[in-house]
């Protein structure tokens, strides 16, 4: 009494025993496996190449387009480098006129403070509310 394998085995009511056999033997790669038995060796050779260079030009492209953003951020730099160049200069006069003139108005404000006192004045641009003497350094300015 031999029984063939497929008697053995109980048939689930869905169908599914034809989508567990396709699994058995190689697992998740069955379909893989099954596709390679059935094509030439030239085909299984391209999809390998494709399987292979596919990440390779993607890996590719990213490296040199970074390759580019930083050629790109490197001349920026350079630009910026020759502009500061030019304008420091500038700068550094700027900077120097403003000591300049901050020290010609202090030693005036000095003269002012340590020339002879006089007799407490309040500006007449003072608001009320803040009652602003200029009597500490005994000098009013002339502007509001």
């Amino acid at each position: 009494m031999s029984m063939s394998s497929s008697a053995s085995r109980p048939v689930a009511a869905g169908g599914t025993s034809g989508l567990i056999e396709f699994f058995r033997h190689h697992g998740a790669w069955a379909p893989g496996v099954k596709l390679f038995r059935r094509i030439q060796f030239r085909a299984k050779a391209a999809i390998i190449l494709a399987v292979l260079v596919v990440p390779l030009v993607v890996l590719g492209w990213n490296y040199f387009g970074d390759r580019a953003a930083a050629i790109e951020f490197t001349a920026k730099e350079l630009r910026g480098a020759e502009y500061a160049r030019e304008v420091l200069p500038l700068i550094t006069h700027a900077q120097r006129q403003r000591e300049l003139a901050a020290a010609a108005q202090s030693k005036g404000r000095m003269r002012r403070h340590w020339g002879p006192r006089t007799k407490p004045t309040t500006h007449s641009c003072a608001s009320s509310s803040s009652s602003t003497r200029a009597s500490v350094w005994n000098w009013a300015p002339t502007s509001c």
